[in-house]
């Protein structure tokens, strides 16, 4: 009799243990803690696009024109910024209540004569995707474009405000008008306020670039401070190295620890694989790189919008990245997306520049690969960035000064071909950062601190 209810006591509690481990593998996760919240992007269902399309549509950074030629560029805190704000009800008002004006081809230089904002977007947005975070009720957009690059929201009398979406391969303007007095209100006091704002950087546009103006008084800004999460005075964090990756892994976290002779910490189980690579010189960079070598087909359709919300959430999951960033580029293959983010700081990007060490090098300090839905490939550089603001530090130097002294004999700036142009905040491994000037011309990359007085031309 003991022995039958051992036996019976037995079977339920395998069967228990069944449904538990099931439950944990393949139930949804908002319940779960942060361990098995990382490795069930393998496992969860096709993403849903509508209830996330939110990441997809937002914008990389919104531009004010601030009148006169002057504009003014925001990467920080969009999303509770005004300009988002005002942007998001008048695109709303526009798509559910507002008159569509028609199409027309506009050149872009046009677009900027009226103050205003516009988004712009990394990636050319679809209208499919973008009308599942503003929908449409009237004049459906989706019947007029497929694609576009732009969208404008600015004033253009007392109570009319104009919101454009344009496709920069067209030049082709499609255009709404809504009638909003309190809305106009708001968006001609939130430009004057930024027109008025001493520390604010304003923008010229020309070459198709916007321009910073440091002129003859200066621009004071704050610098930045650098620290790498896993290391103090006393060198490298171990344990806090393994705590950070433990999210990676199912479960209880790694099953299996190396070090290699070049000092490499590895870090797996039967599916994935975390590597973190110390620098070996003070110009190199620490890296870590999260691989997974199992991963499931699930055969879905490839959709760019779906593999960025994808990424989006594994890195939101990764308690190590506390700076705000923003899509820099994608690379598309045939089977796979590859999403590069930047940080952004006091409304600034960072410079970044030889983000490598020994073993591994990145392009951006965030380097995400999705395929067929899953994250196959995650690198990121391992430092934080906070503001200084004990150290006041002024920018001297004019975009025209260091034009000029990159000027051979005879040339006018007109001849060089630009590629790109920004004040950044330079990364280099140093403990503080300062603006550096960037051009690319002809393919090659030139930097300058923007405190250095040019006194002669090369």
């Amino acid at each position: 009799m003991v022995g039958q209810i051992k036996q019976i006591i037995i079977i339920v509690l395998v069967i228990s243990a069944a449904y538990l481990t099931g439950r944990l593998w393949f139930d949804e996760i908002s319940n779960h803690d942060f361990f098995s919240t990382l490795s069930s992007f393998v496992f969860e269902p096709e993403p849903n696009l509508e209830a996330e399309q939110n990441y997809f549509v937002r914008p990389p950074r919104i531009v004010t024109i601030l009148g006169d030629g002057f504009f003014d560029l925001k990467y920080s805190e969009l999303d509770s910024s005004t300009q988002k704000n005002n942007c998001d009800e008048a695109i709303t008002a526009a798509l559910t209540r507002g008159e569509y004006k028609g199409a027309q081809v506009v050149p872009f230089s046009d677009m900027l004569q009226y103050k205003g904002y516009f988004f712009q977007y990394t990636e050319p947005m679809p209208t499919n995707v973008f009308t599942l975070s503003y929908p449409q009720t009237k004049s459906s957009l989706t019947s007029k474009l497929k694609l576009f690059n732009y969208i404008f929201v600015q004033v253009h009398d007392d109570t009319n405000i104009i919101v454009t979406f344009y496709d920069q391969t067209t030049s082709q303007a499609y255009t709404y008008a809504i009638h909003n007095v309190f809305l106009e209100k708001q968006i001609s006091d939130s430009i004057n306020s930024v027109n008025q704002s001493e520390s604010r950087l304003k923008y010229v546009y020309s070459r198709n670039f916007f321009i910073p103006q440091v002129d003859k008084d200066g621009y004071n800004y704050m610098s930045v401070k650098v620290k790498n999460q896993y290391m103090d005075q006393g060198g490298l964090l171990i344990d806090y190295i393994k705590k950070k990756v433990n999210p990676f892994f199912a479960g209880s976290g790694t099953k299996w620890e190396a070090i290699s002779a070049d000092n490499v910490f590895t870090y797996s189980d039967e599916s994935t694989l975390v590597k973190y690579y110390p620098a070996a010189l003070p110009s190199e960079m620490d890296i870590l790189e999260y691989s997974r070598y199992q991963v499931i087909d699930r055969h879905l359709a490839q959709s760019v919008a779906n593999d960025y919300n994808t990424a989006i959430q594994f890195i939101s999951h990764d308690t190590a990245v506390t700076n705000e960033y923003y899509l820099a580029d994608i690379a598309k293959n045939e089977n796979s997306n590859t999403f590069y983010f930047n940080y952004t700081i006091n409304d600034m990007p960072l410079l970044n520049q030889n983000l490598s060490n020994s073993q591994i090098s990145l392009k951006y300090p965030i380097e995400i690969i999705v395929e067929n839905g899953v994250v196959t490939k995650y690198r990121k550089i391992v430092y934080e960035f906070t503001l200084d603001v004990f150290e006041l530090r002024t920018a001297r130097l004019p975009f025209e000064d260091v034009v000029q002294n990159l000027l051979e004999v005879g040339e006018s700036p007109n001849d060089l071909a630009l590629n790109n142009i920004s004040l950044s905040y330079k990364f280099d491994a140093s403990d503080e950062l300062e603006l550096y000037w960037y051009l690319d011309i002809n393919g090659m990359s030139y930097t300058k601190s923007a405190e250095t007085k040019l006194t002669s031309p090369r």
